[in-house]
């Protein structure tokens, strides 16, 4: 179960439990599983960063329409698989599977737990108005408690079955059917859900400018109003702030604590040290004078206990490269801190750092191998003779990665023999 919050409650942890993507980006045809904290593991270009792109293809064509999801990608000619897909030509597929919690005072009984499968497929024609066409989309929700379980399968512009409220022409055949779902129960929570979903490619140039005060509580995809967080964190739940800076100060020595400092209808941040030779024994750091790897920490802190994620508002949290301009000496604290999280909600990461890898204590069912084969990703877990040799403390992942032999590389290409009568 999910952690509770001060104000409300948090989702199911893990929230996502399973994927399926067909024909997008790198990834012809793979199936993930997920975890309360999930690592994907990979060299450069072997497809982490595009299944989590999947994921998040989800809530941006539930948050704005499938077709302003392409396009924020940079059209279909990015979004598409190259080469045959198993969702068809010119055709995408996305589905998944899902746990949430029915509203507050929805059901008779109290809290109830909900199952979901949801999905939809997309067809990319030149010729069509939108350009992007929703072939099909289904939802359905499963519950114990009675009258909260509902589905409906929708087909080219038309719900074919379903409640007696959704069945008919699609009102608008550009957006997915899920928002107008949401206006009953048992469709709400899940497309709530599915749009909640943070993703963060953390950039400390984003966190250093000071920004207007703003009643904003989800940090931004870089890390953008970082004070405007920690300030509603600080506010909302004082433990959970308690937390980031207990962290930073465990992957920076010295270090008290990052605050919030607001200059007339701005806010910045600036960071508190240990300093015996400063007044009170503190020294006080502007947002300018912090180096990258602090900033990039605090907000990775930041991300993982940002307030939406201890209500359920926010009931996944995915991060790309956690450890960029953190020392090796910083990782085994950052690691802890990914574990802590993954308790109140659920965490994604995804790495190729084997000094994240490289602890005895590992979970191993967090793991996933994405690699290339015959150009395409494949998303596996860990084989058996990899779980064996962590077991018996002969290598931890981290060795193994180092030595090639978690994630290997390819296999470099075979030259053409040489015609007879040719030099060589």
């Amino acid at each position: 179960m999910g952690g509770r919050g001060v104000d409300g409650r948090a989702q199911p942890v893990p929230f996502l439990r399973r994927m399926r993507v067909r024909g997008f980006r790198s990834i012809r045809d793979a199936e993930v599983t997920f975890g309360p904290l999930t690592v994907l593991l990979g060299l450069n270009g072997a497809g982490k960063s595009n299944v989590l792109d999947a994921v998040r293809f989800v809530g941006d064509a539930l948050t704005s329409s499938p077709g302003q999801a392409v396009t924020d990608r940079q059209g279909p000619a990015v979004v598409l698989h190259r080469g045959y897909s198993a969702a068809g030509p010119g055709r995408m597929h996305l589905e998944v599977d899902v746990e949430v919690h029915s509203p507050p005072g929805s059901t008779s009984t109290g809290d109830q737990l909900l199952t979901a499968h949801y999905a939809f497929g997309l067809r990319f024609d030149d010729e069509a108005e939108a350009g992007t066409v929703i072939e099909h989309e289904e939802c359905t929700v499963t519950s114990a408690e009675p009258g909260l379980s509902a589905s409906y399968l929708a087909h080219h512009g038309r719900v074919l079955r379903g409640p007696d409220q959704l069945m008919g022409p699609v009102a608008d055949t550009g957006t997915l059917v899920l928002p107008a779902a949401a206006r009953w129960l048992p469709f709400a929570p899940v497309q709530a859900a599915l749009r909640g979903m943070a993703f963060h490619a953390l950039s400390p140039a984003a966190m250093r400018p000071a920004h207007p005060r703003a009643a904003q509580l989800t940090l931004d995809p870089a890390g953008g109003r970082l004070a405007e967080i920690l300030d509603q964190l600080a506010a909302r739940n004082p433990a959970a702030k308690q937390r980031v800076d207990d962290y930073l100060g465990a992957i920076l020595p010295g270090a008290l604590g990052i605050d919030t400092f607001t200059i007339d209808q701005y806010q910045t941040v600036r960071l508190r040290m240990a300093d015996p030779t400063a007044e009170q024994g503190v020294a006080v750091f502007p947002a300018i004078a912090m180096s990258d790897g602090t900033l990039a920490a605090a907000g990775l802190l930041t991300a993982l206990f940002q307030p939406g994620t201890w209500t359920g508002a926010v009931p996944l949290v995915a991060v790309e490269d956690p450890e960029l301009g953190l020392h090796a000496s910083a990782i085994g604290a950052l690691f802890d801190a990914l574990t802590e999280a993954s308790e109140h909600v659920q965490v994604i990461v995804a790495t190729q750092s084997a000094d994240l890898l490289d602890r005895k204590d590992f979970p191993l069912d967090a793991a996933r191998i994405v690699e290339t084969r015959d150009g395409a990703s494949v998303v596996h877990e860990l084989g058996q003779p990899i779980r064996e040799v962590v077991h018996r403390h002969l290598a931890t992942l981290g060795e193994l990665q180092r030595s090639n032999q978690l994630t290997p590389w390819p296999d470099p290409p075979v030259a053409d023999p040489p015609v007879a009568g040719t030099a060589p």
